[in-house]
């Protein structure tokens, strides 16, 4: 008897070792699934704050240089007359706008009808413009150039002689360089016009802008000093809508206002605006 219950809590000994052990096995199963779920749980936690950051930066940076990319600066549905037209993200300039010629939308850049402004500027002056919006001026190269490297421009010539007869030249897709490529004429596009040829993709195209403080033609001259006014000269010849204005059509001075350069013009505007695809996006 006595034998018989020596095996019976031997057994039960071996029984409860057996309990606690899978006591053990269990609790430490359960501290290891839950150090995986809480490792899972952090993992995710980190994956979603690097796609929210990725999201945003995104958005942030994204959004922006999209919106450079289809910025319009324009004209367009302003009534004739002066407007401050915003040209980036953050600034803006004062224009006249010309919604009376040649389906409108225009920006004026240059306008001369009388010489009561003086065109005999300097670099600097040409480069930050100047004249008064109600009268004659000059926009400035520095602000053309930014309307224009960020959207496709048209510019628009129109000039009268004075026997009254007008022309007009056209080209599709204007485009000046920055002040270190000396306000280079990169593109002109396609010609179309009356009263005039192709002058400015012979003479121009490809030049950079000389003054007579800042000679950069290929002349051996100084174009802008020999001939009284600044432009995109290559050998002096051509366009010469920045020299003097003259006081009437008898004048033989390759000196005076011209578009064909040796005929004096008793007005000149020079306008540009996006190309009729880019004003869709408005």
């Amino acid at each position: 008897m006595s034998s018989t219950n020596n095996q019976l809590d031997k057994e039960g000994q071996h029984s409860r070792l057996m309990v606690e052990a899978g006591g053990d096995n269990a609790l430490t199963v359960t501290k290891n699934s839950g150090t995986k779920t809480l490792i899972y749980l952090i993992s995710g936690i980190i994956s979603a704050v690097l796609l929210l950051l990725v999201l945003l930066w995104a958005c942030f940076f994204g959004a922006s240089t999209s919106d450079e990319n289809h910025f319009v600066i324009s004209c367009s549905n302003l009534s004739t007359g002066i407007h401050d037209i915003q040209i980036d993200e953050i600034s803006s300039i004062t224009a006249r706008c010309n919604n009376d010629i040649a389906g409108g939308n225009w920006m004026v850049i240059l306008n001369r009808f009388d010489g009561s402004e003086n065109f005999t500027r300097n670099w600097n002056e040409f480069r930050m413009g100047f004249g008064n919006l109600n009268g004659e001026f000059f926009i400035g190269l520095d602000h053309l150039h930014r309307i224009t490297k960020s959207q496709p421009v048209e510019l628009y010539v129109t000039f009268k002689y004075f026997d009254g007869i007008n022309g007009a030249v056209r080209y599709d897709n204007f485009k000046i360089g920055d002040d270190k490529k000396s306000y280079t004429l990169e593109s002109l596009g396609r010609f179309s016009g009356t009263g005039s040829d192709d002058l400015m993709t012979e003479y121009n195209l490809n030049q950079k802008f000389t003054t007579y403080d800042q000679d950069n033609d290929e002349d051996v001259k100084n174009c802008a000093e020999a001939y009284k006014g600044a432009w995109w000269f290559k050998s002096c010849k051509g366009p010469n809508p920045l020299a003097l204005y003259s006081k009437n059509e008898r004048s033989s001075e390759l000196s005076s206002m011209s578009w064909n350069g040796w005929t004096p013009i008793k007005t000149i505007q020079m306008l540009i605006r996006p190309k009729p695809q880019q004003l869709n996006h408005i």
